[in-house]
């Protein structure tokens, strides 16, 4: 159970960096002046969370099936309230690399853009000479960023409403399974 387990927490926390890392993704195409290679990009980026939550979806079910009687329940709160933790660690691994990937994507938007296709601009950045130049292209994230949030006219209260509101989506949902259970098994 703790392996299945597990394996859904490192689904969840890949599917958050991954959304949170799309931001990134945008981020280099408003500065590169590109934002339809990078939203061709960002669309390939999101194919590999939908593909992780294809796999964790049925997983993180299963655990819920398992409740046999009211006992189980502290144990689905304790595998929920664990798979929220991995949620929020996959968010702020992802928005701690949002500097450095703003910078790689932007590079990546320019391959694109000269090899006209993902195939070839794959085909292109995996030679050991381009992902040995890629080093050059990580960076530390520095609060002075967070003073800069403000792009294109987006107000940082704007930005705070949405952290809000993502926040909620993500434990109503986990609560919704939760309380889900605990009717059906309030007989």
């Amino acid at each position: 159970m703790m392996e299945k387990l597990l394996i859904i927490c490192v689904f969840v926390g890949i599917i958050h960096m991954i959304e949170t890392l799309a931001y990134s993704v945008r981020l280099a195409g408003l500065k590169t002046r590109k934002l339809v290679v990078a939203l061709s990009l960002f669309n390939i980026i999101v194919i590999v969370s939908r593909t992780a939550n294809m796999v964790q979806a049925p997983l993180t079910g299963k655990l819920g099936d398992a409740v046999q009687s009211k006992e189980d329940l502290p144990v689905l709160l304790h595998q929920l309230q664990t798979i929220l933790l991995a949620a929020s660690i996959g968010t702020i691994a992802g928005a701690l690399l949002i500097p450095s990937f703003v910078s790689i994507f932007s590079r990546m938007i320019s391959h694109l853009e000269v090899a006209g296709s993902v195939p070839k601009m794959m085909k292109n950045i995996t030679s050991i000479h381009t992902l040995e130049k890629a080093k050059k292209h990580v960076k530390r994230p520095r609060w002075i960023m967070l003073s800069q949030l403000r792009i294109g006219g987006v107000p940082k209260r704007l930005l705070l409403l949405n952290l809000m509101a993502t926040t909620i989506y993500t434990v109503g949902c986990s609560f919704h399974s939760l309380c889900f259970y605990a009717r059906a098994y309030s007989f």
